[in-house]
């Protein structure tokens, strides 16, 4: 998943921080390691 894509499939969120990066992934014992991650916080708009 990218950046872009992600953008499409969530449209009308409003991304406060959207950044694709590199990082050690610490998720199991079987999961862990270097990986690409998408990291996003977003908000829904205020309606209005």
């Amino acid at each position: 998943m990218v950046l872009a894509t992600l953008d499409d499939e969530i449209a009308g969120l409003v991304f406060e921080v959207a950044r694709e990066c590199e990082r050690e992934v610490f998720e199991g014992r079987y999961h862990q390691g270097r990986g690409h991650v998408v990291q996003i916080v977003g908000r829904k708009p205020a309606e209005g």
